[in-house]
């Protein structure tokens, strides 16, 4: 389960199933760092990002 709240979401969002090293990269975009090299896809949890 991920919740998440806070201006960096959008309220109501629901994201399909993700893994959790998808983590990592949502949490270098949100404190504005490049990640290293990962196995995380952004674009599995950036539908949540308020952009």
């Amino acid at each position: 389960m991920f919740i998440a709240s806070g201006p960096a979401f959008r309220h109501g969002a629901t994201l399909s199933t993700f893994e959790n090293v998808s983590m990592y990269p949502l949490l270098a975009q949100l404190i504005g760092i490049a990640p290293e090299a990962n196995q995380g896809n952004l674009s599995d949890t950036s539908a949540a990002l308020a952009h």
